[in-house]
Order: structure tokens, then sequence, then C-alpha cells
């Protein structure tokens, strides 16, 4: 005797046995199915997460090198300074215009020192400091205790000569 095989029939028994199970699997353990990724109904909403989340990570790696850039532009002034090839005003002037679209910068430079009188005057004070770690960081650069200590003079003074100035008696 021949049997008929009908391969649809039981293709669509397994399939209404295997969305019965996951129905099954929800409705009993729905947070297991979710974490195992069973509830295949939420689809759409889990891309349009992904997609989000792609999206941030992509905005924090570019907010991250345009730091990275940043900084690196503010070492090169620093190392300019030191060398005594620019200014601390005219480095002053330059670092803030690197850093003018970075307002955490502003913030953080006006925490660290509240008495300073303006945001210039912070920012001088941060090129002293960045030339100091330069030349604590580089023992090239401080080939004597003397050349240390007479380009952290130099920058003193004209910091000195900036506090001097009018435009330290207003607060901006």
């Amino acid at each position: 005797m021949t049997v008929i095989r009908r391969p649809g029939a039981s293709s669509a028994a397994v399939l209404l046995a295997l969305s019965a199970s996951l129905v099954a699997a929800h409705l009993l353990a729905p947070e297991w199915s979710r974490r195992a990724g069973l509830d295949v109904w939420n689809l759409p909403s889990a891309n349009a997460d992904f997609h989000a989340a792609t999206e941030e990570r992509d905005e924090v790696s570019a907010n991250a090198d345009r730091s990275a850039r940043r900084r690196e532009a503010a070492n090169q002034i620093a190392t300019r300074l030191v060398n005594g090839t620019i200014t601390l005003s005219a480095a002053t002037d330059e670092v803030m215009e690197v850093f003018r679209d970075s307002s955490g910068v502003s913030i953080f430079l006006e925490s660290l020192h509240p008495t300073i009188p303006s945001e210039r005057h912070r920012f001088a004070r941060h090129m002293i400091d960045r030339a100091k770690r330069l030349l604590v960081d580089d023992p090239d650069r401080c080939a004597t205790p003397d050349r240390c200590a007479t380009v952290v003079a130099r920058l003193e003074k004209e910091y000195k000569a900036m506090l001097a100035s009018p435009e330290a008696s207003t607060v901006r």
C-alpha cells in the first residue's frame, strides 16, 4: 500500500506548534523570553533601539575625536609658549579659540579657579599649568632646573601683567 505524503500539511503543523510554543513561553516566562530573544513581535522596536544606540555611539566617538584634536592643539600652543615663540597673551587667545565650542572646558576652569577675575585669565592660568606639565613630562625641555624656573618665571610675569590690565577688573 502506498502512502501519500503531504509535506505542506506537516510543515503547517510544525509552524503552528512552534508559534504556539513561542506564545506559551512568553505567557509563562515573559522576562526569560525577552532575554532569550524569543519575543520576535518586538523586532521593529529592537531595531529602532539598535539604530538609536548606533547613532549615539557614533556621536560619542566623534566628540572624543574632536576633544582629542582640541587637546593636541592646546598642547602645540603650550609647546610654543614653553619655547618662547609666543606670548602668554597670544597663546591665551589661541587656546580660547580652540576651546570656543566646548563649554565644558570653561565651566571646568571656572570651578578650578573661581577667584580668577575673567574667563581669559582662567585660560591664561590653564596655559601656564599646561606648560608646567609639558616641562615636567619632558625632561629634555628642562635640561637644567634653571631652564624650567626661567620659563615658569617668564609665564608668571606675563600673567601678572595680564592681571594688571584694565580688562582684569571686569568679570566676564
